[in-house]
Parts: C-alpha cells; sequence; structure tokens
C-alpha cells in the first residue's frame, strides 16, 4: 500500500520535488532496485490471451509461470544499455505489525477469486449470441484476474537465480526492501532508489524513482522525487514528514476517519509533531481514535528500520560478466525460451557491461557539487533528531531548521553514489519465452501489490518482440553562423 495518496499531496502542495527525466540522463548511475515490487508489476503486466479471454501470465510448455523472469531478463538488460547499473533488493520476513495489512490484502484477492469465476460465468452464458455482454464480461474478468495475481516465493528465488546469471548483483534484505535500498541510497552506495512504494522517503531515501521499469510502450517518463527539495518546501522536518505519512495511513497504521493527506499536513504544521496531533484530536472528540493506536511501533519502524549495514554490503555489489552457458540452460532448456533470442539478447547485455568504464561528466566534479549543496543548511541548524520509540515535541521553531538541516545532509550522501557506464541504443523489444496461452496482449494497471504493499501503476505490457540493437550513427559536426561569421572577422583583423 505504501503511503496513502503521498503523490497527489506531493504534486499539489511540492510540485518542485518532482523532476521527469528519462533512462539516458541516470548513465553511470547505479540504482537499487525494489525487487519484489518489480516481479509482482510483471506478473501483473506481462501476459498473454487468446480467442478473445481474459488475458492470463505466459507460461512455458510445462505450464511453468514465465512472465516474472521475461520481464527481468528484458527491462535490466533495457537498464543497462541507457548507462543504469541496477542493484535489486528482495524482501526479508515483514513486521509484525504489517500483519493487519497482510490479511486485508489476502482477504481483497479471495473475494477477487471469487468474483472472477462469476464473471467468467457470465462470459460463458453470453457467447456469440450477445457479444456486448460477453466483451464487457471479458472486460471485468480481466481486472479481476489482475487482483488474484500471487507473487510465490519461488518466483523471487528464479529471479535472484536469473539476475545472478545475468551478473547483476542481489540483495537480500531482512525485512522491507524498500528500507534497505532507501538506507544504500543514504549511505551513497547507490544513487536513487527505484519503487512505486512512496514509503521509501520515509525511510530517507535522498531520492526515488518511480516508473523505471514500466514498459518502454508507454512512453513515460520517469519521476525523479527529491527528498531534500520536498521537506523544504513543505516546510518540515524529516521527522515530521514521517508523522504526515502515518497520519495519512501506511502498511502499519489505518488512517484515522476524516484525516486525510491535506488535514495530515495542517496537523502537523500546527501542533509539531504526531503525539501532539493524537493528543489533540482526543481533547477534541471530533476524529475517533482506537486506544491503544500504535504510534510508537509505527514511529519506530521508520526510524529504526531493520536493515543490514549499507557499508558491509559496499564491496559485494559488483557488476560481473554473464555466464553465458548458464543463461542458455536455464532460460532454454529449463523455462523454454526461444534460443536465438536469447542469445541475442545474452550479446547484447555483454555489450551494455563492456561500456562500462564510461564516467558521466558531473564525476569529475563532485566536489563542486558537495560545496555548493553545504550551504543549504542554515548555520547553527540542529541535526534532525534520530530515532526514538515516541519523539519529543518539536516547536515551530525548529522546524524550518530541521528541515534545513536534513535537507542537506541527505544531498551530499547522495553525491557520492554511482560509477560510470555508457549508454547504448534502446532496442525496440525484448526477449520473450515461447508461451503456450497464445499470442499477448495489454494488461492493465493492478489493483494490488505484492504483500501488504501497494500496487505499481503497472504498464501494459504486449509479450514484446525482440530486435538486435543497432548502434545510433554519431551527428556530424558542423560549424554555427556564429562561430563563421567569428572566424572571418578574426581573419579581417589579422589582413589589417
Amino acid at each position: 500500500m505504501g503511503i496513502k495518496n503521498l503523490m497527489k499531496l506531493i504534486q499539489a502542495s511540492a510540485p518542485a520535488a518532482v523532476k521527469e527525466i528519462t533512462l539516458k540522463e541516470l548513465l553511470g548511475r547505479k540504482v537499487a532496485i525494489d525487487a519484489s515490487m518489480t516481479i509482482y508489476s510483471f506478473l501483473v503486466a506481462v501476459r498473454s490471451s487468446s480467442d478473445g479471454a481474459p488475458s492470463a501470465n505466459l507460461t512455458n510448455e510445462a505450464g511453468e509461470v514465465t512472465s516474472h523472469l521475461q520481464g527481468i531478463f528484458s527491462r535490466t538488460i533495457r537498464l543497462m544499455e541507457h548507462g543504469v547499473r541496477p542493484v535489486y533488493v528482495f524482501d526479508g520476513k515483514p513486521p509484525t505489525l504489517k500483519s493487519g495489512e497482510l490479511a486485508k490484502r489476502k482477504e481483497a484477492k479471495e473475494k477477487a477469486k471469487i468474483d472472477l469465476e462469476a464473471a467468467q460465468a457470465r462470459i460463458a452464458a453470453a457467447g456469440e449470441d450477445d457479444a456486448e455482454a460477453a466483451k464487457e464480461a471479458v472486460a471485468e474478468a480481466e481486472k479481476l484476474a489482475k487482483r488474484t495475481v500471487h507473487m510465490q516465493g519461488s518466483h523471487q528465488e528464479e529471479a535472484k537465480h536469473l539476475l545472478r546469471l545475468m551478473g547483476v548483483p542481489v540483495v537480500e534484505a531482512p525485512c522491507e526492501a524498500e528500507a534497505q535500498c532507501a538506507a544504500l541510497a543514504k549511505a551513497g552506495v547507490v544513487w536513487a532508489a527505484a519503487t512505486e512504494d512512496m514509503d521509501t522517503l520515509c525511510f530517507g531515501t535522498p531520492r526515488l524513482l518511480r516508473r523505471l521499469t514500466f514498459s518502454e510502450a508507454r512512453k513515460l517518463p520517469v519521476w525523479e522525487i527529491s527528498l531534500p527539495k520536498l521537506l523544504a518546501d513543505l516546510g518540515l522536518s524529516m521527522d515530521q514528514f514521517v508523522d504526515v505519512c502515518i497520519l495519512c495511513g501506511c502498511d502499519y497504521l489505518e488512517p484515522l476517519k476524516g484525516i486525510g493527506p491535506v488535514k495530515a499536513l495542517e496537523r502537523v504544521r500546527k501542533h509539531g509533531d504526531l503525539a501532539a496531533v493524537i493528543e489533540a484530536l482526543r481533547e477534541e472528540g471530533k476524529v475517533p481514535v482506537p486506544e491503544g493506536y500504535p504510534i510508537d511501533e509505527a514511529l519506530r519502524l521508520f526510524h529504526e528500520a531493520d536493515i543490514t549495514d549499507p557499508e558491509t554490503l559496499r564491496g559485494d555489489i559488483k557488476w560481473t560478466a554473464p555466464d553465458e552457458a548458464g543463461l542458455v540452460e536455464y532460460l532454454v532448456d529449463q523455462k523454454g525460451f526461444n534460443a536465438d533470442r536469447v542469445r541475442n539478447a545474452i550479446e547484447r547485455l555483454k555489450k551494455a557491461r563492456a561500456k562500462g568504464g564510461q564516467k558521466r561528466m558531473d564525476s569529475f566534479f563532485t566536489m563542486g557539487a558537495k560545496a555548493k549543496a553545504a550551504p543549504a543548511a542554515k548555520k547553527g541548524a540542529a541535526k534532525p533528531k534520530s530515532a526514538a520509540a515516541k519523539p519529543a515535541r518539536r516547536t515551530s521553531a525548529s522546524v524550518k531548521a530541521g528541515a534545513a538541516a536534513a535537507a542537506a545532509a541527505a544531498a551530499a550522501a547522495a553525491s557520492s553514489a554511482g560509477t560510470a557506464s555508457p549508454v547504448a541504443a534502446e532496442p525496440s523489444g525484448a526477449v520473450v519465452a515461447a508461451p503456450s496461452t497464445g499470442p499477448a496482449s495489454p494488461a492493465a494497471t493492478p489493483a494490488e501489490g505484492p504483500a501488504g504493499r501497494s500496487a505499481p501503476e503497472a504498464a501494459a505490457t504486449p509479450a514484446p518482440v525482440f530486435f538486435a540493437a543497432s548502434r545510433p550513427k554519431p551527428a556530424a559536426s558542423k560549424r554555427s553562423s556564429e562561430d563563421m561569421d567569428s572566424a572571418e572577422t578574426s581573419k579581417a583583423k589579422r589582413a589589417k
């Protein structure tokens, strides 16, 4: 689920914190990707259908689902061809406080299964006599089918195995993957975290990338959300931002009735912190606050997340040569992918990795970038408060100072991440497993995500057709008219 309506709040109250970028602008950037969310989006989006029936996951001749493998293989190569250096981070054991959310998700999936059976019965009843009714029933069944998608542990293990064969680093988080992604970004091990889960901002990632693994067919830019800019524009400290997000509703706590994102922001600005807001709501008596409302535990999970120390992972995050024989044996022999397409994709992968020595231009000016970011913190400003089970009251006088300090610290930590990897021409297509369910068809946005997490805005992704990448010819350099005029003027002066 993430944080309810947080993106809407950001777009309305701090739009400058969101920037649209292209994949080419991420050349040389190391990015920690929430693997569980990404795999789920592929299970929902990479589908096929036949004879007007609702779409289903791609499968091989043995009936094994291959949508997640096709998605991971194709999109990862595409990212690396643009110079992105991906690090996939997998979920560990969910926190206990998340069990209520997980139970709700499971119940919703069970209901969707029952509704799906009813929709399929309507399709069969309509038959050829009522084409319009059948069409409506198919559309409804399509939506319901996506709500029943369940990411299994085997899907994650298969994705890990594939990524390791590709030479792409894998990190297994002890708990929440988005928390580990944020920790890697804060420590400068990577440049940004990439996921559709907005609570990654609550864990403190300096930059959040959304829509990074969306289908190329959607032609949507990547969203880069800057946490320092967001805090400054909202006028909040990091602690207060987390307070607002908890009031909006998160994986750990349901939102209070009558408190949406706008009111949550207003309340925290007025009262200073979450504890004071809850106290005020109870005194007013207009908004019911459940007894034992566990705000302390929710705050602890955000401020003291269970993660692996990023410094212990720094030396293990490496991009190695792909295991060509291993990839062919796994994808072709075991999973039924097309042999020629797999081998062509491996060549693309090797080329993308071979050019990894190229550096970004801004990497030569790292010191200048840090020096420029430093003045953002006001002189004498206090550092953001450390995590506590129950935060101390914050006064309005310290809000702006806290926000500035948090912004400067986050910006400085992020500036050191990312090494070079070149950009190659983007191919139009991806490697496809040989599906047994028929030709591919677009899939709609899912209603739910992996356990206890919001569904990504999954792209409608037809099973793509692979084309070999081609290198674009460099444009011939041309002298501008101003350059030529200047040259002629200089020549005339020398003649005099």
